[in-house]
């Protein structure tokens, strides 16, 4: 899972402890990446990412679902079952 962020984004400041809790329960079966957007403009414009925070889903090196915006940790949960 990619989470696409920037420093300035208070919306991305506030998924940082859902997906914290949300990776303490997953043991070695997804592995996250944070992208500053800021930095890595050309990598967020190649997967069109738009609204902050981003998170896209890799399944063998495709995307294979994404989650925009601010959630809970019961939804992330339950959308990323659904994906993989």
């Amino acid at each position: 899972m990619v989470g696409f962020d920037a420093s300035w984004c208070a919306a991305c400041k506030s998924m940082k402890p859902v997906i914290a809790d949300f990776l303490k329960n997953q043991t070695n079966k997804i592995k996250f990446i944070k992208i500053n957007v800021e930095k890595n403009p050309k990598i967020a414009a190649k997967y069109k990412v738009m609204s902050l925070p981003t998170f896209l889903v890799f399944s063998d090196g495709k995307v294979v679902g994404q989650i925009t915006g601010v959630t809970s940790l019961q939804k992330l949960e339950k959308k990323l079952n659904s994906i993989l």
